[in-house]
């Protein structure tokens, strides 16, 4: 019987080296352990497909035509895609008795 397995959400689980390279042709949502920034474009472009038109519609600019709105809209957005830095953060947890 096959073993299903599904993405953990805090740890990746490990997988053999072949298995790896198969796990990452397949779609982003499918993987098992997708690489973070491979993830972090995946949905940022996801996002940005959807938020750019509503974006252009409430740009407060009348002077501007739609295809400057558009260009000025994805120019801003590609600004803030890479993800430059990531910061690791680890803490404690509060073990209380009662």
């Amino acid at each position: 019987m096959a073993q299903i397995r599904s993405r953990l959400l805090s740890t990746g689980e490990v997988i053999e080296p072949v298995e790896q390279v198969f796990d990452q042709m397949k779609d982003m949502e499918e993987q098992l352990d997708p690489s973070f920034f491979k993830m972090i474009e995946y949905y940022f472009d996801k996002g940005a497909t959807i938020i750019t038109p509503k974006l252009v519609e409430e740009h407060p600019s009348r002077e501007m035509t739609k295809e400057a709105k558009v260009k000025f809209v994805t120019g801003i957005i590609a600004a803030i895609k890479p993800a430059n830095k990531v910061i690791p953060v680890s803490y404690e947890p509060l073990l209380t008795m009662n």
